[in-house]
């Protein structure tokens, strides 16, 4: 069994690898930092339930573990995407809202099975 960590948010997590080809590959990915998890890899969607990693400091209120739910899917000019998030308190107030980019949410599976 091969497991290893996601570079984007540290999870450790086991990977069915069926050839030598993908056990060479998945070396050059390590060392160039470049292996993710399904929730940093998939592609995010409206309404996706996602997990704040990584800090953003143009979103004030938001922290590390904050989970919310994608509002919309933002297009920039040069092709980048940007995710609006809301998160929302269990009493129906709003935490915060703001733009984010891919590699700061993770998609939480948990969270979305009946969306999979």
């Amino acid at each position: 069994m091969a497991n290893t960590t996601c570079s984007r948010c540290g999870e450790t997590f086991h990977l069915r690898i069926t050839s030598e080809e993908a056990i060479n590959e998945l070396k050059m990915k390590e060392i160039n930092n470049e292996v993710l998890c399904l929730g940093c890899y998939k592609s995010l969607n409206e309404l996706d339930v996602v997990q704040v990693i990584a800090i953003n400091p143009n979103v004030p209120g938001a922290e590390i573990g904050d989970k919310g739910a994608v509002l919309s899917i933002l297009n920039s000019n040069n092709g980048n995407k940007g995710y609006e998030v809301e998160c929302v308190l269990q009493d129906g107030s709003n935490k915060w809202e703001g733009a984010f980019e891919r590699q700061q949410l993770k998609w939480l599976q948990s969270a979305n099975a009946s969306s999979t």
